[in-house]
């Protein structure tokens, strides 16, 4: 996975150097292509529509001609703020304890300070991940009822990461490129549903509850068509998760557990505050 972030992160400065350089090139020769013919014969200094230019004439060439190359370099508008809403699929890649794939819904948020830099928060609800069945257990009613109830109990897993990544516009921002790294929290934990509200269903000790953390990196792609508010986005993650077992069976046995994830997804991002 480093390798990778690495590499993705060479090939997109090379791609925005040649690009810049592609649009010098282009800047300077429609420059030169503008420059107007001068006359042999001393004549006053006139537009294009024949009249004179004012005294702020070559103040006003200067500011537009700063805002044509900027524009060619992708320095649009960007914007302030994002906010993420898709879906994820986490891979175990190690086989320390006995872990599976599954998948759920995500959410990420943050804040862009600087053109190319951007940090925010990231958050999935992810299935049954540990590898534990779903089990069941008998209640008694205490109030309004009468009798036992039999609760379902499931496994469910969630992840929240912080990271910072450095940011590469292009097309005048309608593509992004980001990459970087941080820290994850990642956990499973059960719950009981009796399926009548007279009935709680106390956990634990009955259910299961465990967690680690570790860093994590990742390299994502968003465009906007038309340089809009709304785009869509892929993503790619890599954890490495220290914990005492993310598994049940494995943290009742006791030890230090090193897993590594991968996490695979993509979202509708919606961003605000363009400036």
């Amino acid at each position: 996975m480093k390798s990778l972030l690495i590499t993705a992160v060479a090939l997109a400065c090379l791609l925005s150097v040649t690009m810049e350089r592609a649009n010098a090139q282009s800047n300077k020769g429609e420059t030169s292509s503008q420059v107007p013919r001068q006359s042999i014969f001393a004549q006053p200094q006139t537009s294009e529509w024949g009249s004179a230019c004012p005294p702020n004439c070559a103040e006003h060439l200067g500011d537009a001609s700063r805002s044509r190359n900027e524009s060619s370099l992708g320095k649009a508008s960007r914007e302030w703020g994002y906010f993420d809403v898709g879906g994820d699929v986490i891979s175990p890649r190690s086989h320390q304890e006995y872990l599976t794939r599954a998948g759920g819904g995500s959410f990420a948020m943050g804040f862009r300070p600087l053109r190319y830099l951007q940090t925010g928060l990231w958050g999935s609800f992810l299935g049954n991940f540990n590898g534990t069945p779903d089990s069941s257990a008998t209640y008694t009613c205490t109030s309004g009822c009468s009798g036992t109830y039999t609760a379902t109990i499931k496994s469910h897993g969630n992840l929240l990461a912080i990271d910072s990544r450095v940011v590469l516009p292009l097309f005048r921002e309608r593509l992004q490129i980001s990459a970087g790294g941080g820290l994850a929290w990642l956990g499973i934990s059960q719950s009981a549903d009796t399926g009548n509200v007279n009935v709680p269903a106390t956990c634990p000790p009955i259910c299961g509850d465990t967690r680690g953390h570790g860093p994590t990196e990742v390299i994502e792609i968003k465009y906007f068509p038309g340089g809009g508010h709304v785009g869509f986005g892929f993503h790619v993650r890599g954890m490495q998760v220290k914990s005492s077992g993310l598994n049940f069976d494995a943290a009742a046995a006791g030890g230090t557990y090193h897993d590594n994830f991968l996490l695979i997804g993509g979202q509708v991002s919606v961003r605000f505050g363009m400036h």
